[in-house]
């Protein structure tokens, strides 16, 4: 989608004001990717990054409420390892549509008033798979 030039691409990281975050693993590995992304988007005129800090999931979701109205998909990260996050908490204890995540299910909300298109998107955990024996007689 980034390299059309016809798309206009705008990637939001929410980041929690959590001062032990930066220590976890996890935060890292997304630091490095966004680091990456940020690198390769430098000179596109149709892609947007923007971090915005938020105290909790009450302040995430009156900011992407703000912008539900801008876009016309919105493509959400769905982690399988909880929401531990500073940024989502709270968010959990209504949800509606768990499968969806907290976000995707903000989004997909009656509470939601403009239309749009939402994609949630999860990595796949392979698990190791069973060694099967075969014998050929």
């Amino acid at each position: 989608m980034a390299r059309s030039p016809e798309v206009h691409l705008t990637v939001v990281r929410f980041i929690g004001h959590d001062d032990h975050a930066h220590q976890r693993w996890q935060f890292m590995i997304d630091e490095d990717l966004m680091r990456r992304l940020r690198s390769e988007m430098s000179g596109g005129t149709n892609i947007n990054y923007i971090e915005k800090k938020v105290r909790d999931g009450s302040d995430t979701s009156s900011t992407i409420k703000s912008m539900v109205g801008d876009l016309d998909l919105i493509m959400v990260g769905r982690s399988s390892h909880g929401t531990d996050s500073e940024a989502l908490s709270g968010l959990s204890e209504w949800t509606d549509l768990p499968e969806l995540g907290p976000i995707g299910d903000l989004l997909a909300s009656e509470d939601t008033t403009c239309p749009v298109s939402v994609l949630v998107v999860q990595q796949q955990i392979r698990k190791e798979s069973p060694k099967i024996a075969w014998k050929f007689w």
